[in-house]
């Protein structure tokens, strides 16, 4: 328990260490659990809020033409989800750790914002020109998924989480072209979500700022607890060699002078 009288500060590292203990005693069944919560949350907004109170627009978005091919990037997303969660769990658990403070705390506050501000987009077409593979899947993306619950949105800022986790992860610091990879593929997706008429550019702005604000956040809170699990070993590495001292102290005349010593000076 910690005393009544501490910080804010040291309240929320006390809540992000333990935070960061359960997800790493836990780290699969957490991130299952949250995405079954995200999913029933994320499809129950769909069905609850089907006009939305504010409309997102800006005169950007009428100078972005329309483009079905843009569908293989935004679908892109579904898999590169699981290829981070998996490759960082595996080789990295602290850019795991990391991926998943910024990227489901970013989740979870875009649910709540499409609860307390319902939004949208008119952007759409009414129809598809094209006839072609691309048309057929922007189709079917349609019929399932509405034009609501759209600011900031979800698929830039789990993208942009994404990339930072894996520019920041040590397995990947000597491939570039991993990085780079992964840059190019974020910037497919982001781009595809105005592109399809999914978002408008104030989601896509939106969803970034928010990743960045959680980057900044995690990243901090995660220095501060190295910093901390850093001094508790040198403390507890100290302690032990004062014990090991003790319990080799001479008796006598001589003990006395050893624990004399011992003693802090006033």
């Amino acid at each position: 328990m910690y005393n009544k009288k501490a910080t804010i500060s040291e309240r929320e590292m006390l809540m992000f260490h333990r935070l960061k203990q359960t997800i790493a005693a836990h780290p699969v069944a957490l991130a299952l659990i949250f995405f079954l919560f995200y999913f029933a949350g994320f499809f129950g907004l769909e069905q609850l809020i089907s006009q939305p109170k504010y409309i997102i627009y800006c005169g950007l978005d009428s100078l972005i033409p329309f483009n079905e091919w843009f569908i293989f990037a935004y679908g892109a997303w579904f898999a590169l989800i699981p290829w981070a969660l998996i490759a960082l769990l595996i080789r990295d658990r602290s850019s795991y750790f990391y991926l998943c403070a910024v990227m489901f705390s970013g989740m979870a506050i875009s649910l709540l914002l499409y609860l307390l501000f319902p939004n949208g987009v008119q952007l759409r077409p009414e129809t598809i020109a094209g006839d072609n593979i691309a048309a057929s899947l922007m189709q079917m993306v349609w019929a399932v998924d509405t034009s609501t619950n759209v600011c900031p949105s979800i698929h830039v800022s789990t993208t942009v989480a994404i990339f930072l986790a894996v520019r920041r992860s040590r397995i990947w610091q000597r491939r570039s072209l991993v990085v780079g990879g992964c840059g190019v593929l974020a910037a497919l997706i982001c781009l595809s979500t105005v592109f399809l008429k999914q978002h408008s550019v104030i989601d896509v702005l939106c969803g970034i700022a928010l990743t960045l604000v959680l980057h900044l956040v995690v990243s901090r809170l995660m220095a501060r607890s190295q910093l901390t699990a850093e001094r508790t070993s040198r403390t507890g590495q100290h302690l032990a060699r004062l014990i090991s001292k003790i319990k080799k102290a001479p008796s006598g005349k001589e003990g006395a002078f050893f624990y004399a010593r011992l003693a802090p000076r006033r």
